[in-house]
C-alpha cells in the first residue's frame, strides 16, 4: 500500500467517520433524550457555570439537570448510585473552559458538535502518526491506525472525552 497523502487521508477519514456516523444515526433512533453519560456530566457542569451556579456541588449540579432535562435525572441517579459516584462534576476546572462554548448549545447540538470535534481529532492525530512513520512500514502502520480509529465506537457512544484529550497530546 504505497500511496501518497491523499491515500492516508481517505483511509484515515473512513476509519473514523464511519463508526462515528454510526453513532450518530443511533442516537438519532434513540428515544432517550440523552445518550452520552461521560459528556452529559461535563456538559451540566458547564451549563452549571454559565448559570452562575457550583458544579462540584450536588444541589447546582442536580439543579441544572433538573432544569434543562428532568426525564434524565431519574436515569442518571440511578446509575450514580449504582457505580458510588457522586452527583456533581468529577471533572477538574480546566475542562470547564473548553467545554463552555458547547454548553452554550443545546444539548442535541452539543453532543453532534461534541462527536464531530472528537472525530476529527483522532482523525488529525491518526494522520499525523502515520505521516511520522513515513514510507517504512507503511502499510502495517496503516492497518495498525484503521484499526484503532475504527474500534473509537465506545469513545463515541459514551462521549468520552479521552477522545479528544489524547489526540492533542499526541
Amino acid at each position: 500500500m504505497r500511496g501518497g497523502r491523499a491515500t492516508r487521508v481517505a483511509v484515515v477519514i473512513a476509519c473514523i467517520f464511519v463508526p462515528a456516523l454510526w453513532v450518530y444515526s443511533i442516537r438519532q433512533s434513540s428515544q432517550e433524550s440523552m445518550t452520552m453519560p461521560d459528556f452529559s456530566g461535563i456538559y451540566f457542569g458547564a451549563r452549571c457555570v454559565l448559570h452562575q451556579r457550583d458544579p462540584y456541588s450536588p444541589d447546582g449540579f442536580l439543579g441544572e439537570l433538573k432544569q434543562d432535562n428532568s426525564g434524565y435525572l431519574k436515569d442518571l441517579l440511578t446509575v450514580l448510585k449504582r457505580m458510588k459516584i457522586p452527583p456533581a462534576l468529577v471533572y477538574p476546572p480546566s475542562a470547564l473552559f473548553v467545554m463552555v462554548p458547547l454548553a452554550a448549545l443545546p444539548w442535541r447540538a452539543a453532543e453532534n458538535v461534541f462527536t464531530i470535534l472528537t472525530a476529527a481529532s483522532l482523525a488529525l492525530a491518526g494522520f499525523l502518526i502515520w505521516e511520522l512513520g513515513g514510507d517504512s512500514g507503511s502499510a502495517v502502520g496503516g492497518y495498525i491506525i484503521g484499526f484503532l480509529l475504527a474500534d473509537c465506537l465506545t469513545l463515541f457512544v459514551l462521549g468520552n472525552a479521552a477522545g479528544i484529550a489524547v489526540s492533542f497530546c499526541i
